[in-house]
Protein backbone atom coordinates (compact mmCIF):
# COMPACT_ATOMS: atom_id res chain seq x y z
CA UNK A 1 0.00 0.00 0.00
CA UNK A 2 1.25 3.33 -0.80
CA UNK A 3 2.13 5.50 1.63
CA UNK A 4 -0.06 8.73 2.21
CA UNK A 5 2.35 11.51 1.80
CA UNK A 6 4.62 11.09 -0.63
CA UNK A 7 7.58 14.06 -1.58
CA UNK A 8 9.00 15.14 -4.85
CA UNK A 9 11.59 16.85 -6.67
CA UNK A 10 11.51 17.74 -10.32
CA UNK A 11 14.69 17.72 -12.06
CA UNK A 12 13.88 20.36 -13.83
CA UNK A 13 13.90 22.46 -10.53
CA UNK A 14 16.97 23.65 -8.25
CA UNK A 15 18.36 20.89 -5.87
CA UNK A 16 16.85 21.55 -1.89
CA UNK A 17 18.26 19.60 0.77
CA UNK A 18 16.61 20.55 4.06
CA UNK A 19 12.54 19.87 2.32
CA UNK A 20 11.15 18.69 -1.20
CA UNK A 21 9.73 20.84 -3.92
CA UNK A 22 6.60 19.14 -3.88
CA UNK A 23 4.35 17.15 -1.29
CA UNK A 24 1.01 15.29 -2.21
CA UNK A 25 -0.84 13.73 0.54
CA UNK A 26 -3.65 11.05 -0.94
CA UNK A 27 -6.40 10.56 1.65
CA UNK A 28 -8.99 11.42 0.53
CA UNK A 29 -8.76 12.78 -2.44
CA UNK A 30 -5.02 13.69 -3.60
CA UNK A 31 -4.00 17.20 -2.13
CA UNK A 32 -0.83 18.87 -3.93
CA UNK A 33 1.70 21.30 -2.01
CA UNK A 34 4.12 22.87 -3.33
CA UNK A 35 7.35 24.76 -1.54
CA UNK A 36 7.83 28.57 -2.82
CA UNK A 37 9.12 28.32 -5.69
CA UNK A 38 11.63 31.17 -7.03
CA UNK A 39 13.60 32.17 -10.28
CA UNK A 40 16.59 29.75 -10.26
CA UNK A 41 17.22 26.67 -12.95
CA UNK A 42 18.69 23.35 -11.70
CA UNK A 43 21.98 24.79 -12.23
CA UNK A 44 21.74 27.36 -10.19
CA UNK A 45 21.81 30.26 -12.04
CA UNK A 46 19.51 33.67 -11.35
CA UNK A 47 18.56 35.83 -14.36
CA UNK A 48 19.60 39.13 -14.17
CA UNK A 49 16.21 40.45 -14.98
CA UNK A 50 13.31 40.71 -12.49
CA UNK A 51 11.13 39.66 -15.50
CA UNK A 52 12.95 37.10 -16.06
CA UNK A 53 13.10 35.40 -12.56
CA UNK A 54 9.10 35.93 -12.39
CA UNK A 55 9.06 34.20 -15.42
CA UNK A 56 11.88 31.37 -14.47
CA UNK A 57 9.40 30.69 -11.11
CA UNK A 58 6.66 30.25 -12.80
CA UNK A 59 8.03 27.60 -14.84
CA UNK A 60 9.21 26.31 -11.97
CA UNK A 61 5.99 26.03 -10.23
CA UNK A 62 4.53 24.11 -13.61
CA UNK A 63 7.18 21.53 -13.44
CA UNK A 64 6.50 20.80 -9.78
CA UNK A 65 2.87 20.08 -11.18
CA UNK A 66 3.87 17.98 -14.05
CA UNK A 67 5.78 15.89 -11.26
CA UNK A 68 2.62 14.72 -9.40
CA UNK A 69 0.48 14.62 -13.03
CA UNK A 70 -1.34 17.94 -11.78
CA UNK A 71 -1.65 21.07 -14.40
CA UNK A 72 -2.32 24.85 -13.42
CA UNK A 73 -6.56 24.13 -13.90
CA UNK A 74 -5.66 22.04 -10.73
CA UNK A 75 -4.49 24.76 -8.61
CA UNK A 76 -7.41 25.86 -5.81
CA UNK A 77 -4.83 28.00 -4.19
CA UNK A 78 -2.08 30.29 -4.76
CA UNK A 79 -0.25 32.52 -2.89
CA UNK A 80 2.44 34.68 -4.05
CA UNK A 81 4.87 37.55 -2.50
CA UNK A 82 6.74 40.40 -4.42
CA UNK A 83 10.14 40.20 -3.12
CA UNK A 84 12.58 43.41 -2.88
CA UNK A 85 9.85 44.40 -6.46
CA UNK A 86 10.99 47.82 -7.84
CA UNK A 87 8.85 49.09 -10.22
CA UNK A 88 10.47 51.58 -11.25
CA UNK A 89 13.30 49.53 -12.72
CA UNK A 90 12.99 47.50 -15.85
CA UNK A 91 14.88 45.60 -17.84
CA UNK A 92 14.85 45.42 -21.65
CA UNK A 93 17.01 44.31 -24.26
CA UNK A 94 17.21 48.03 -26.13
CA UNK A 95 15.83 51.52 -24.82
CA UNK A 96 15.55 54.33 -26.98
CA UNK A 97 16.10 57.76 -25.62
CA UNK A 98 13.81 60.30 -27.65
CA UNK A 99 10.10 59.48 -29.02
CA UNK A 100 10.81 61.50 -32.09
CA UNK A 101 10.07 59.43 -35.50
CA UNK A 102 13.85 58.55 -35.69
CA UNK A 103 13.81 56.70 -32.55
CA UNK A 104 10.44 55.50 -33.07
CA UNK A 105 11.36 53.96 -35.85
CA UNK A 106 14.62 52.44 -34.48
CA UNK A 107 12.40 50.49 -31.79
CA UNK A 108 9.86 48.97 -34.09
CA UNK A 109 12.54 47.61 -36.16
CA UNK A 110 14.04 46.02 -32.94
CA UNK A 111 10.49 44.39 -32.01
CA UNK A 112 10.37 43.31 -35.20
CA UNK A 113 13.10 41.57 -35.22
CA UNK A 114 12.50 39.80 -31.70
CA UNK A 115 13.73 42.25 -29.20
CA UNK A 116 12.17 44.07 -26.35
CA UNK A 117 12.22 47.70 -26.96
CA UNK A 118 10.84 50.89 -24.84
CA UNK A 119 10.75 54.30 -25.69
CA UNK A 120 11.47 57.44 -23.20
CA UNK A 121 10.20 60.35 -24.12
CA UNK A 122 10.39 63.60 -22.56
CA UNK A 123 7.40 65.17 -23.67
CA UNK A 124 3.32 64.42 -22.99
CA UNK A 125 3.38 63.11 -26.67
CA UNK A 126 5.35 61.25 -29.26
CA UNK A 127 6.79 62.69 -32.43
CA UNK A 128 9.26 65.72 -32.26
CA UNK A 129 9.33 68.03 -34.60
CA UNK A 130 6.25 66.05 -36.16
CA UNK A 131 3.02 67.83 -34.89
CA UNK A 132 0.05 68.29 -35.99
CA UNK A 133 -3.39 69.94 -34.35
CA UNK A 134 -7.03 70.14 -34.75
CA UNK A 135 -8.05 73.46 -36.31
CA UNK A 136 -9.90 75.61 -34.14
CA UNK A 137 -13.41 75.58 -32.83
CA UNK A 138 -14.76 78.51 -34.84
CA UNK A 139 -13.62 77.46 -37.84
CA UNK A 140 -14.48 74.01 -37.83
CA UNK A 141 -17.48 75.72 -37.01
CA UNK A 142 -17.67 76.87 -40.60
CA UNK A 143 -17.81 73.46 -42.43
CA UNK A 144 -14.30 73.00 -42.06
CA UNK A 145 -12.34 69.71 -40.47
CA UNK A 146 -9.26 68.02 -39.71
CA UNK A 147 -5.46 69.29 -38.68
CA UNK A 148 -2.80 71.04 -39.28
CA UNK A 149 0.60 70.50 -39.72
CA UNK A 150 2.81 72.49 -37.28
CA UNK A 151 6.02 70.47 -37.77
CA UNK A 152 7.60 68.56 -40.61
CA UNK A 153 5.28 68.15 -43.84
CA UNK A 154 6.62 67.22 -46.75
CA UNK A 155 7.48 63.84 -48.74
CA UNK A 156 7.97 62.50 -51.70
CA UNK A 157 7.38 59.03 -53.71
CA UNK A 158 10.39 58.87 -55.58
CA UNK A 159 13.30 59.22 -53.58
CA UNK A 160 12.12 59.07 -49.93
CA UNK A 161 11.08 55.26 -49.91
CA UNK A 162 11.01 54.73 -46.03
CA UNK A 163 8.77 58.07 -45.66
CA UNK A 164 6.14 57.36 -48.67
CA UNK A 165 6.21 53.88 -48.02
CA UNK A 166 5.16 54.33 -44.56
CA UNK A 167 2.62 56.64 -45.51
CA UNK A 168 1.27 54.16 -47.77
CA UNK A 169 1.66 51.80 -45.10
CA UNK A 170 0.04 54.10 -42.80
CA UNK A 171 -2.95 54.84 -45.26
CA UNK A 172 -2.59 58.47 -46.11
CA UNK A 173 -4.16 60.25 -48.16
CA UNK A 174 -1.14 62.41 -49.95
CA UNK A 175 -1.48 65.42 -51.80
CA UNK A 176 0.70 66.99 -54.28
CA UNK A 177 1.71 70.84 -53.07
CA UNK A 178 0.22 73.31 -55.70
CA UNK A 179 2.61 74.66 -58.20
CA UNK A 180 0.19 75.94 -60.08
CA UNK A 181 -0.17 79.50 -60.95
CA UNK A 182 2.71 82.03 -60.19
CA UNK A 183 4.53 83.55 -57.41
CA UNK A 184 5.48 86.53 -55.44
CA UNK A 185 9.05 87.69 -54.52
CA UNK A 186 9.57 90.61 -51.76
CA UNK A 187 12.63 92.60 -52.26
CA UNK A 188 14.01 94.32 -49.63
CA UNK A 189 12.40 97.77 -50.63
CA UNK A 190 9.21 96.12 -50.01
CA UNK A 191 8.83 96.10 -53.88
CA UNK A 192 6.64 92.67 -55.45
CA UNK A 193 6.94 91.09 -58.41
CA UNK A 194 4.87 88.02 -59.87
CA UNK A 195 6.90 85.32 -61.85
CA UNK A 196 5.67 81.59 -63.07
CA UNK A 197 6.76 78.78 -60.67
CA UNK A 198 10.23 77.22 -61.62
CA UNK A 199 11.57 80.59 -63.32
CA UNK A 200 13.65 83.45 -61.89
CA UNK A 201 12.05 86.10 -61.15
CA UNK A 202 13.03 89.08 -64.17
CA UNK A 203 13.78 92.17 -61.73
CA UNK A 204 17.09 92.68 -63.64
CA UNK A 205 19.46 91.46 -66.28
CA UNK A 206 22.10 91.19 -63.55
CA UNK A 207 19.81 89.70 -60.70
CA UNK A 208 18.99 86.85 -62.97
CA UNK A 209 22.33 85.77 -63.65
CA UNK A 210 24.23 86.29 -60.35
CA UNK A 211 20.61 84.19 -59.30
CA UNK A 212 21.38 81.78 -61.71
CA UNK A 213 25.54 81.23 -61.17
CA UNK A 214 25.18 81.04 -57.60
CA UNK A 215 22.35 78.38 -57.67
CA UNK A 216 24.17 75.99 -60.23
CA UNK A 217 27.75 76.61 -58.51
CA UNK A 218 26.13 75.60 -55.05
CA UNK A 219 24.62 72.69 -56.96
CA UNK A 220 27.67 71.79 -58.68
CA UNK A 221 30.04 72.07 -56.10
CA UNK A 222 27.81 70.11 -53.64
CA UNK A 223 28.02 67.07 -55.30
CA UNK A 224 31.58 67.48 -56.09
CA UNK A 225 33.22 68.19 -52.36
CA UNK A 226 35.67 65.69 -51.59
CA UNK A 227 38.52 65.13 -49.09
CA UNK A 228 40.59 67.25 -50.22
CA UNK A 229 38.51 70.36 -50.91
CA UNK A 230 36.48 69.92 -47.54
CA UNK A 231 38.63 71.28 -45.27
CA UNK A 232 38.75 74.48 -47.43
CA UNK A 233 35.00 75.05 -47.26
CA UNK A 234 34.83 74.07 -43.68
CA UNK A 235 37.33 76.82 -43.33
CA UNK A 236 34.55 79.61 -44.25
CA UNK A 237 31.15 80.55 -43.57
CA UNK A 238 28.44 81.01 -46.04
CA UNK A 239 28.84 84.54 -46.74
CA UNK A 240 32.71 83.96 -47.55
CA UNK A 241 31.63 81.07 -49.82
CA UNK A 242 29.80 83.84 -51.91
CA UNK A 243 32.31 86.20 -51.82
CA UNK A 244 34.72 83.33 -53.06
CA UNK A 245 32.29 82.76 -56.56
CA UNK A 246 33.02 86.38 -57.07
CA UNK A 247 29.73 87.66 -56.49
CA UNK A 248 27.54 89.82 -54.84
CA UNK A 249 24.94 91.45 -53.01
CA UNK A 250 21.73 89.43 -54.97
CA UNK A 251 23.90 86.31 -54.37
CA UNK A 252 23.90 86.73 -51.11
CA UNK A 253 20.68 87.54 -50.64
CA UNK A 254 19.50 84.70 -51.99
CA UNK A 255 21.64 82.21 -50.14
CA UNK A 256 20.45 84.22 -47.06
CA UNK A 257 16.91 83.24 -48.02
CA UNK A 258 17.76 79.40 -48.69
CA UNK A 259 19.88 79.33 -45.56
CA UNK A 260 16.98 80.91 -43.62
CA UNK A 261 14.19 78.66 -45.14
CA UNK A 262 15.91 75.38 -45.20
CA UNK A 263 17.56 75.50 -41.76
CA UNK A 264 16.86 78.60 -40.11
CA UNK A 265 20.10 80.46 -40.17
CA UNK A 266 21.80 83.04 -41.32
CA UNK A 267 24.84 82.46 -44.02
CA UNK A 268 27.22 83.86 -41.27
CA UNK A 269 25.91 80.91 -38.98
CA UNK A 270 27.65 77.73 -40.72
CA UNK A 271 30.13 76.58 -42.71
CA UNK A 272 29.44 76.53 -46.07
CA UNK A 273 31.15 73.00 -45.71
CA UNK A 274 27.68 72.23 -43.99
CA UNK A 275 25.82 73.55 -46.35
CA UNK A 276 27.12 71.99 -49.41
CA UNK A 277 26.95 68.78 -47.78
CA UNK A 278 23.44 69.12 -46.86
CA UNK A 279 22.76 69.93 -50.03
CA UNK A 280 24.26 66.70 -51.25
CA UNK A 281 22.47 64.26 -49.14
CA UNK A 282 19.22 65.75 -50.22
CA UNK A 283 20.13 65.32 -53.90
CA UNK A 284 21.62 68.73 -54.50
CA UNK A 285 19.98 72.06 -53.97
CA UNK A 286 17.64 72.44 -56.92
CA UNK A 287 16.08 68.95 -56.20
CA UNK A 288 15.77 69.94 -51.82
CA UNK A 289 14.12 73.40 -52.55
CA UNK A 290 11.55 71.86 -55.68
CA UNK A 291 7.93 71.58 -54.64
CA UNK A 292 7.58 69.36 -57.57
CA UNK A 293 7.86 65.76 -58.38
CA UNK A 294 11.49 64.55 -56.71
CA UNK A 295 11.54 67.54 -55.04
CA UNK A 296 11.41 67.51 -50.72
CA UNK A 297 8.31 69.67 -50.79
CA UNK A 298 6.12 67.98 -53.03
CA UNK A 299 3.82 65.89 -51.11
CA UNK A 300 1.67 66.52 -48.49
CA UNK A 301 -0.88 64.65 -46.23
CA UNK A 302 -4.82 65.36 -46.72
CA UNK A 303 -5.68 67.47 -43.12
CA UNK A 304 -9.13 66.29 -42.98
CA UNK A 305 -11.69 63.62 -41.28
CA UNK A 306 -11.64 59.76 -43.13
CA UNK A 307 -13.40 57.20 -42.20
CA UNK A 308 -11.30 54.39 -40.96
CA UNK A 309 -10.04 51.75 -42.98
CA UNK A 310 -10.14 48.63 -41.49
CA UNK A 311 -8.05 46.14 -43.01
CA UNK A 312 -4.84 48.35 -42.04
CA UNK A 313 -5.88 47.61 -38.20
CA UNK A 314 -3.72 50.60 -36.93
CA UNK A 315 -5.45 54.21 -37.23
CA UNK A 316 -8.71 54.95 -34.71
CA UNK A 317 -12.03 54.55 -36.20
CA UNK A 318 -11.99 58.09 -37.47
CA UNK A 319 -9.02 59.22 -38.38
CA UNK A 320 -8.21 62.50 -38.25
CA UNK A 321 -5.73 63.34 -41.05
CA UNK A 322 -3.72 66.12 -39.70
CA UNK A 323 -0.64 65.76 -41.95
CA UNK A 324 2.48 64.29 -41.17
CA UNK A 325 2.41 64.30 -37.74
CA UNK A 326 -0.07 60.88 -38.16
CA UNK A 327 3.21 59.13 -39.15
CA UNK A 328 4.42 59.23 -35.82
CA UNK A 329 1.25 58.26 -33.98
CA UNK A 330 0.70 55.38 -36.75
CA UNK A 331 4.62 53.88 -35.67
CA UNK A 332 3.49 54.52 -32.32
CA UNK A 333 0.98 51.90 -32.72
CA UNK A 334 2.80 49.60 -34.59
CA UNK A 335 5.01 49.35 -31.19
CA UNK A 336 3.89 46.17 -28.03
CA UNK A 337 1.10 48.35 -25.82
CA UNK A 338 3.74 50.00 -23.03
CA UNK A 339 6.76 50.76 -25.23
CA UNK A 340 6.29 54.53 -24.97
CA UNK A 341 6.47 56.10 -21.72
CA UNK A 342 6.01 59.50 -21.89
CA UNK A 343 7.21 62.81 -19.57
CA UNK A 344 9.89 60.57 -18.91
CA UNK A 345 13.34 63.34 -19.79
CA UNK A 346 16.34 61.65 -19.08
CA UNK A 347 18.76 62.83 -17.40
CA UNK A 348 21.50 59.84 -16.77
CA UNK A 349 22.86 57.30 -18.43
CA UNK A 350 25.13 54.91 -17.39
CA UNK A 351 26.54 52.10 -18.90
CA UNK A 352 29.71 49.04 -18.64
CA UNK A 353 30.64 45.88 -20.57
CA UNK A 354 27.21 44.46 -19.90
CA UNK A 355 24.29 47.09 -19.40
CA UNK A 356 22.99 50.60 -19.61
CA UNK A 357 21.32 51.77 -16.73
CA UNK A 358 19.27 55.07 -17.64
CA UNK A 359 17.74 57.35 -15.21
CA UNK A 360 15.07 60.02 -15.60
CA UNK A 361 14.19 63.05 -14.41
CA UNK A 362 11.54 61.55 -11.51
CA UNK A 363 14.46 59.11 -10.62
CA UNK A 364 13.37 56.12 -12.56
CA UNK A 365 15.47 53.57 -13.38
CA UNK A 366 15.06 51.12 -16.40
CA UNK A 367 18.52 49.01 -17.64
CA UNK A 368 19.08 47.72 -21.16
CA UNK A 369 21.22 45.81 -23.35
CA UNK A 370 22.06 48.29 -25.81
CA UNK A 371 20.62 52.08 -26.16
CA UNK A 372 19.63 53.74 -29.41
CA UNK A 373 20.16 58.00 -28.32
CA UNK A 374 17.67 59.81 -30.75
CA UNK A 375 17.95 63.43 -29.26
CA UNK A 376 19.16 66.63 -30.91
CA UNK A 377 23.10 66.75 -31.03
CA UNK A 378 22.49 70.11 -29.03
CA UNK A 379 20.60 68.43 -26.16
CA UNK A 380 23.66 66.33 -24.99
CA UNK A 381 24.93 67.96 -22.99
CA UNK A 382 22.00 68.22 -20.85
CA UNK A 383 22.24 64.36 -20.20
CA UNK A 384 24.91 62.75 -17.82
CA UNK A 385 26.53 60.39 -19.33
CA UNK A 386 28.77 57.80 -17.33
CA UNK A 387 31.79 57.62 -18.58
CA UNK A 388 31.47 60.63 -20.07
CA UNK A 389 31.33 60.61 -24.46
CA UNK A 390 34.37 60.69 -26.18
CA UNK A 391 36.21 63.94 -26.68
CA UNK A 392 35.33 64.09 -30.28
CA UNK A 393 31.99 63.19 -30.05
CA UNK A 394 31.00 65.75 -26.59
CA UNK A 395 33.23 68.68 -28.67
CA UNK A 396 31.12 68.04 -32.04
CA UNK A 397 27.95 67.47 -30.14
CA UNK A 398 28.34 70.78 -28.06
CA UNK A 399 29.74 73.02 -31.50
CA UNK A 400 26.02 72.44 -33.08
CA UNK A 401 22.96 74.77 -32.52
CA UNK A 402 19.04 74.88 -33.91
CA UNK A 403 18.43 77.37 -36.06
CA UNK A 404 15.42 79.71 -35.23
CA UNK A 405 11.86 78.36 -36.75
CA UNK A 406 8.45 79.22 -35.88
CA UNK A 407 4.96 78.23 -38.56
CA UNK A 408 2.38 80.63 -38.50
CA UNK A 409 -0.73 79.19 -40.52
CA UNK A 410 -3.38 81.92 -41.68
CA UNK A 411 -6.41 79.43 -42.17
CA UNK A 412 -9.24 81.03 -44.55
CA UNK A 413 -13.04 80.93 -45.75
CA UNK A 414 -11.85 80.50 -49.36
CA UNK A 415 -8.33 79.95 -51.32
CA UNK A 416 -8.31 83.64 -53.06
CA UNK A 417 -5.16 83.84 -53.92
CA UNK A 418 -6.05 80.69 -56.64
CA UNK A 419 -8.93 83.08 -57.94
CA UNK A 420 -6.21 85.42 -58.89
CA UNK A 421 -3.28 82.95 -60.63
CA UNK A 422 -0.98 82.26 -58.17
CA UNK A 423 -0.08 78.72 -56.51
CA UNK A 424 0.68 80.51 -52.65
CA UNK A 425 4.47 80.24 -52.82
CA UNK A 426 5.84 83.35 -51.76
CA UNK A 427 9.88 84.64 -50.95
CA UNK A 428 10.36 87.68 -49.15
CA UNK A 429 14.02 89.14 -48.60
CA UNK A 430 12.43 91.80 -45.79
CA UNK A 431 10.49 89.79 -43.56
CA UNK A 432 8.89 89.14 -40.94
CA UNK A 433 8.38 86.20 -43.13
CA UNK A 434 10.82 84.39 -45.40
CA UNK A 435 8.82 82.03 -47.55
CA UNK A 436 5.18 80.70 -48.00
CA UNK A 437 3.53 78.04 -49.04
CA UNK A 438 -0.47 76.66 -49.67
CA UNK A 439 -1.18 74.11 -47.04
CA UNK A 440 -4.56 73.67 -48.05
CA UNK A 441 -6.82 70.41 -48.24
CA UNK A 442 -9.36 71.58 -50.69
CA UNK A 443 -10.96 67.96 -50.13
CA UNK A 444 -12.00 69.01 -46.46
CA UNK A 445 -12.66 72.45 -47.42
CA UNK A 446 -9.80 73.87 -45.46
CA UNK A 447 -7.58 76.50 -46.94
CA UNK A 448 -4.31 78.18 -45.52
CA UNK A 449 -1.33 79.74 -46.22
CA UNK A 450 1.78 78.68 -43.83
CA UNK A 451 4.15 81.33 -42.93
CA UNK A 452 7.72 80.31 -42.17
CA UNK A 453 9.21 83.12 -39.60
CA UNK A 454 12.66 82.21 -39.84
CA UNK A 455 16.22 82.92 -39.00
CA UNK A 456 16.92 86.56 -37.93
CA UNK A 457 14.33 88.00 -38.89
CA UNK A 458 12.26 85.35 -36.91
CA UNK A 459 14.32 86.22 -34.02
CA UNK A 460 13.80 90.02 -33.85
CA UNK A 461 9.94 89.61 -34.47
CA UNK A 462 9.56 86.82 -31.50
CA UNK A 463 10.53 89.31 -29.06
CA UNK A 464 7.01 91.08 -29.92
CA UNK A 465 3.56 90.53 -28.07
CA UNK A 466 1.19 87.74 -29.58
CA UNK A 467 -0.72 90.14 -31.05
CA UNK A 468 1.58 92.18 -32.66
CA UNK A 469 3.29 89.48 -34.12
CA UNK A 470 0.24 88.58 -35.59
CA UNK A 471 -0.31 92.21 -36.85
CA UNK A 472 3.23 92.43 -38.36
CA UNK A 473 2.57 88.79 -40.38
CA UNK A 474 -1.22 90.27 -41.81
CA UNK A 475 0.15 93.67 -42.56
CA UNK A 476 3.69 91.77 -44.53
CA UNK A 477 1.34 89.29 -46.45
CA UNK A 478 -1.28 92.51 -47.56
CA UNK A 479 1.89 93.92 -48.77
CA UNK A 480 2.84 91.07 -50.75
CA UNK A 481 -0.30 90.37 -52.32
CA UNK A 482 -1.31 93.86 -52.70
CA UNK A 483 -4.88 96.06 -52.47
CA UNK A 484 -6.83 94.13 -54.67
CA UNK A 485 -6.53 91.56 -52.49
CA UNK A 486 -5.80 92.97 -49.09
CA UNK A 487 -9.56 92.84 -47.74
CA UNK A 488 -9.07 88.95 -48.13
CA UNK A 489 -5.54 88.93 -47.08
CA UNK A 490 -5.95 90.24 -43.82
CA UNK A 491 -9.29 88.74 -42.89
CA UNK A 492 -8.36 84.98 -41.73
CA UNK A 493 -10.59 82.65 -40.08
CA UNK A 494 -8.08 81.87 -37.55
CA UNK A 495 -4.08 82.64 -36.91
CA UNK A 496 -1.94 79.13 -35.27
CA UNK A 497 1.40 79.84 -34.66
CA UNK A 498 4.30 76.90 -33.42
CA UNK A 499 7.48 78.81 -32.31
CA UNK A 500 10.15 75.46 -32.32
CA UNK A 501 12.83 77.47 -30.11
CA UNK A 502 10.52 77.58 -27.48
CA UNK A 503 9.94 73.85 -27.17
CA UNK A 504 11.91 72.93 -24.13
CA UNK A 505 12.95 69.62 -25.63
CA UNK A 506 13.82 71.02 -29.60
CA UNK A 507 15.23 74.22 -28.77
CA UNK A 508 14.65 74.83 -32.58
CA UNK A 509 14.25 73.12 -35.94
CA UNK A 510 14.85 71.65 -38.69
CA UNK A 511 18.20 70.11 -37.92
CA UNK A 512 21.48 71.07 -35.52
CA UNK A 513 23.78 72.87 -38.16
CA UNK A 514 28.11 73.29 -37.75
CA UNK A 515 29.82 76.69 -37.41
CA UNK A 516 33.33 76.73 -39.36
CA UNK A 517 36.11 74.66 -38.70
CA UNK A 518 33.94 71.34 -37.51
CA UNK A 519 32.61 69.32 -39.58
CA UNK A 520 35.88 68.22 -41.17
CA UNK A 521 37.65 68.01 -38.22
CA UNK A 522 34.69 65.95 -35.88
CA UNK A 523 32.33 64.99 -38.23
CA UNK A 524 32.93 61.29 -38.25
CA UNK A 525 32.08 61.53 -34.47
CA UNK A 526 28.40 62.17 -35.10
CA UNK A 527 27.29 58.41 -35.69
CA UNK A 528 29.83 56.61 -34.04
CA UNK A 529 28.31 54.59 -31.34
CA UNK A 530 30.11 54.77 -27.99
CA UNK A 531 30.19 50.84 -26.53
CA UNK A 532 26.77 49.76 -25.74
CA UNK A 533 25.43 53.81 -26.76
CA UNK A 534 24.04 54.42 -30.28
CA UNK A 535 23.25 57.64 -31.92
CA UNK A 536 20.15 58.59 -34.18
CA UNK A 537 18.26 61.45 -35.57
CA UNK A 538 17.95 63.21 -38.90
CA UNK A 539 21.27 65.39 -38.23
CA UNK A 540 22.64 61.97 -38.61
CA UNK A 541 21.43 60.61 -41.48
CA UNK A 542 23.56 59.59 -44.75
CA UNK A 543 20.75 60.31 -47.39
CA UNK A 544 17.84 63.50 -46.45
CA UNK A 545 19.18 64.81 -43.48
CA UNK A 546 16.89 67.64 -41.57
CA UNK A 547 13.75 65.45 -43.45
CA UNK A 548 11.52 62.98 -42.18
CA UNK A 549 13.09 60.37 -44.67
CA UNK A 550 16.43 61.24 -43.01
CA UNK A 551 14.79 60.97 -39.09
CA UNK A 552 13.33 57.62 -40.75
CA UNK A 553 16.91 55.92 -42.34
CA UNK A 554 18.39 57.23 -38.80
CA UNK A 555 16.16 54.73 -37.07
CA UNK A 556 16.63 52.14 -39.46
CA UNK A 557 20.72 52.37 -39.11
CA UNK A 558 20.53 52.82 -35.52
CA UNK A 559 18.35 49.47 -35.04
CA UNK A 560 20.33 47.86 -37.45
CA UNK A 561 23.50 48.59 -35.63
CA UNK A 562 22.07 46.93 -32.25
CA UNK A 563 20.45 44.06 -33.91
CA UNK A 564 23.88 42.99 -35.08
CA UNK A 565 25.40 43.32 -31.77
CA UNK A 566 22.34 40.88 -29.96
CA UNK A 567 22.42 38.44 -32.91
CA UNK A 568 25.73 38.26 -32.05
Amino acid sequence: MSPIIQTHNPKESYPKVTYSHVVTVDAPAKLVYTAGQVGRDSTGYIPASYEEQVKLAYQNLGHCLAAVNASPKDIVKLTYYIVNYDPNRRDVDVIVVGGGISGLQAAYKVQEAGFSSIVLEARNRVGGKLLAVEIPEQVEGRGKKGGIDLGGAWINDSNQSRAYSLAQRLGLDLIEQATDGDCIVQQSNGAVLRFPYGETPKISSKYQKEVGEIRDNVEDICHSVDDQNAVKYDGMNMEDFVQTQGLGTVALENVTLWTRAMLGCEPSEMSALYFLEYCRLGGGLKQMRSDRKHGGQFLRARQGEKEHNPQSGLLSKIDYFSGMGRLAKGVESMLRPGSVILNSPVSKVAQDSEKVVVTTDSGVQYRCKKLIFSLPTPLYKEVVFEPPLPSEKLNFSSSTHLGYYTKVILIYEKPWWKDHGLCGLTHSFKGPSSLTRDSSSPADNQYSLTCFVVGEPGRKWSTFSRPERHTQILEQVVSIYGPQLSEKAKMPLSILEQDWAQEQFSRGCPCPVTPPGVLSRLGGSLQASFENIHFVGTETARHWKGYIEGALESGDRGAEEVIKLLKD
